[in-house]
């Protein structure tokens, strides 16, 4: 399945209320919180309720991606992927990566994505 967007939320769903609601809330708490725009939300929403439960399901599972709070970052690496994709002046060249939350983690993991370093 195709994605809606190329962006994905940091989000585990295990342990989330099976329900359609539940998950599209805790989806969409967890999307502004890392800073999607309404209508980022409302595509994804409009795609998952475009079919059955398991195509809902399906949908937000592809815009999820969990990225581990202990996963080891070179700052290094993302110098160089800044600079690939000339973004100098991003706020994570000059934030080192232990202050890191989960929307730098997110943000980092599309960085990766655009320079062809991670596949989607």
């Amino acid at each position: 399945m195709k994605k809606v967007i190329d962006k994905t939320v940091n989000l585990d769903l295990v342990g989330v209320n099976g329900n359609a609601y539940a998950i599209m809330g805790v989806f969409q708490k967890k999307a502004e919180e890392e800073g999607w725009s309404t209508s980022e939300i409302e595509m994804v929403f409009a795609e998952a309720k475009s079919g059955d439960y398991d195509h809902l399901l399906a949908t937000i599972l592809n815009h999820c991606e969990m990225i581990p709070e202990n996963e080891s970052i070179d700052p290094k690496e993302v110098w160089n992927i800044l600079q690939r994709l000339g973004h100098h002046a991003h706020y994570l060249a000059t934030k080192p990566v232990a202050f890191w939350d989960e929307y730098d983690r997110s943000n980092y993991r599309s960085l990766r994505i655009k320079a062809g370093k991670e596949k989607l």
